[in-house]
């Protein structure tokens, strides 16, 4: 009898692990998505020029994440991949995001230029 407890406690604790190691990546990438997406609720009522410019980036965000999670790539279009294209190469909005964290900012960076150079392998095949 204690073997089988042993046994699921076992599967039970590789099971938990792997559900919660995962692609560092896309979860900073997800960080900074959810990060902007509070910065678009905060500024709504204020500035709707700059609201819908950071809804359209949440979206195409959105967009990359799902496509790189299920490896969908008939999601993606040319806009999606500007989007992480520009966060990668532009890091003013990680920048204003993270505020003054300059190891964090080279690893946000790292993180959309890695997606990137996924997102353009998957849209290529």
């Amino acid at each position: 009898m204690e073997w089988i407890i042993l046994v699921l406690l076992a599967v039970a604790g590789w099971y938990f692990y792997q559900k919660n190691s995962g692609d560092t990546n896309l979860k900073r990438v997800r960080a900074i998505n959810y990060m902007l997406e509070r910065y678009a609720a905060g500024i709504h009522s204020v500035d709707s020029s700059e609201f819908d410019k950071a809804v359209k980036v949440t979206i195409a965000l959105k967009i990359g994440i799902n496509a790189l999670k299920n490896n969908q790539a008939f999601m993606l279009d040319e806009h999606v991949i500007a989007v992480f294209k520009q966060l990668s190469e532009n890091d003013t909005v990680i920048y204003t995001l993270l505020k003054d964290s300059p190891d964090k900012i080279n690893e946000f960076k790292y993180a959309f230029r890695d997606c990137h150079e996924r997102l353009q392998r998957m849209i290529s095949s």
